[in-house]
């Protein structure tokens, strides 16, 4: 084994030492439904699609744990956001964090066997999100508020990290009574969705040094191959 060989192995295992301690998962929330009456640009009984992703560096900023409550939220901009992305049926643009935006997961525990767990989904912000309806109206409110009779998950005694608290709920979770809402610049009118199905899933995301690390691998691997093809 030559020394140009012995480095491509050596590159290759430092490769996935970075793979294995950079790859990191986001939760992504896609909830189906059906619209309940005709608002920008929406037909009632049109079924939609939307997708909340988490930001695989959420920082947990804000996070509230009490003994009915779990919350991961995030307010205005800088890194370590809340939600990378959010997307849905006949919405165009991109979300964007402003100075103002409200981004939060909420969990809700009912001890009361009367009442009903829940779970919302929101973000708001008074200057607009970077997403318009099919109708070209800017929203400024897009948020999910479901309460069944089931329960949602066990309460944690400290903050979980909210991969690690969804991950054990992942599949699909169907609903009967359950609204996604938005709401576009004024909160003026608001459009509703009955939600049926909520899927929840990870996705793993690897960083951006572990993408240089697996070129790096791949660059060296070809000239590797080059050069014994040409001996």
């Amino acid at each position: 084994m030559n020394k140009l060989e012995l480095r491509v192995r050596a590159l290759l295992v430092v490769s996935g030492l970075v793979v294995a301690s950079s790859i990191q998962a986001a939760v992504v929330f896609t909830v189906s439904g059906t619209a309940r009456s005709s608002l920008y640009g929406y037909t009632a009984g049109q079924s939609v699609v939307f997708t909340f992703t988490t930001n695989d560096g959420y920082a947990g900023q804000h996070s509230l744990f009490e003994t009915d409550t779990s919350q991961w939220d995030f307010e205005g901009t800088g890194t370590g956001q809340l939600w990378a992305s959010i997307s849905g049926t006949g919405l165009t643009g991109q979300f964007i964090p402003a100075s103002d935006t409200g981004s939060e997961v909420e969990v809700v525990y009912e001890s009361d066997p009367g009442n009903k767990d829940g779970i919302g989904l929101f973000a708001v912000s008074d200057s607009g999100l970077g997403l318009f309806s099919p109708s070209g109206d800017a929203l400024s409110l897009i948020g999910l508020s479901i309460f069944e009779d089931r329960t949602l998950g066990n309460h944690p005694a400290s903050y979980v990290d909210i991969t690690s608290y969804f991950s054990g709920y992942v599949g699909d979770i169907p609903f009967s009574s359950s609204a996604l809402g938005l709401s576009v610049a004024g909160f003026s009118e608001g459009m509703y969705f009955d939600v049926t199905q909520m899927n929840i899933s990870t996705s793993a995301i690897p960083e951006p040094s572990t993408y240089a690390a697996l070129v790096g691998a791949v660059v060296l691997g070809v000239t590797f191959y080059r050069r014994r093809r040409v001996s």
